[in-house]
């Protein structure tokens, strides 16, 4: 009877249960990070892929934040035009009681309550939304006119940014929109050259008499309450086209980040079935292994015995 033994058997076991042993170490990793791509070689092509994709929901989750900011900053500008709203709607409650059969004494309670609604007003004038002024300035900007340059704010709605598309927003020509007083005579709206004895909005109380509440018609009051809704109007089309510009960004990220999944996240059903025939192999390896152990083992044994002879 003959017997041969080699390394070769024991060589070859080994390396299967070695590889089979690195294999199930990276479908761990794999599963444990839900990433497909563990390292660059598993798929450089998709990897680059990926990473490209990466970069623009990054980008698209910059210009939601920035479009969020500028949502911000109008629902602020809208706030104090709403406040401004109500204090007009109170100028008309005063200038009905004021026209009434009433002693000087008691239009002048009224004028000065009227006189500190117009400082009210003009306390608006300074809103700003993160240094950013929210209302143009008495000289810079006139109701119902082309809105300058210098007083719109473009914000960008799409990754591209300055190259993409954009939505300028107004700074709204609020000190005009209260420039009424004589409007309701002349059939305009506004008096396009700003004068504060014209404006319902003053940074002091008037000490003559040109800017009492007697001064005002009751059509320029309600000019000014129209001129505010309009303004209101524009800021709630520039609410909406940045509601519809940040939902539009909304949905490009979700589909990137679907676009994303499907190159680098791993395949739970797939993984674990790849688990089950990798610790099968092993077993088998590891098996091999020992078998291999034991030719080793039996042949020290026969040569320990030929060396008694």
């Amino acid at each position: 009877m003959s017997f041969t033994f080699t390394t070769q058997t024991a060589n070859t076991a080994s390396y299967y249960l070695n590889k089979h042993n690195t294999l199930l170490a990276e479908s761990l990793q794999r599963l444990a990070s839900g990433n497909r791509l563990i390292h660059s070689g598993v798929d450089p092509g998709g990897l680059a892929v990926a990473s490209k994709l990466n970069a623009n929901i990054s980008r698209i989750g910059a210009a939601k934040t920035n479009v969020a900011s500028g949502v911000s900053l109008l629902q602020t500008q809208d706030a104090a035009l709403e406040s401004a709203s109500d204090i007009l709607t109170r100028m008309v409650a005063l200038k009905s009681s004021h026209d009434g059969a009433l002693t000087s004494a008691d239009q002048a309670a009224y004028n000065t309550e009227f006189q500190q609604l117009r400082q009210q007003l003009h306390a608006f004038t300074n809103g700003t939304f993160n240094g950013i002024s929210l209302f143009a300035g008495s000289n810079s900007a006139t109701f119902g006119q082309t809105v300058l340059p210098a007083n719109q704010l473009s914000i960008y709605t799409s990754e591209e940014g300055a190259a993409g598309g954009s939505i300028d927003l107004e700074k709204a020509a609020f000190v005009s929109a209260l420039n009424v007083r004589g409007t309701s005579q002349a059939g305009t709206m506004v008096d396009t050259s700003y004068n504060v004895e014209e404006n319902l909005a003053s940074a002091t109380v008037d000490s003559n008499g040109n800017a009492s509440l007697g001064a005002f018609g009751s059509g320029d009051l309600y000019n000014a309450i129209s001129n505010i809704g309009s303004l209101r109007a524009v800021n709630g089309g520039s609410q909406n086209a940045l509601g519809f510009a940040s939902t539009l960004l909304a949905k490009k990220s979700t589909a990137l980040t679907g676009a994303v999944d499907n190159i680098t996240s791993v395949d739970i059903a797939a993984e674990t079935a790849t688990q089950t025939s990798l610790n099968i192999l092993i077993q088998s390896a590891t098996a091999a292994v020992a078998q291999a152990n034991i030719q080793a083992s039996t042949t020290l044994t026969l040569l320990s015995s030929l060396t008694r002879f």
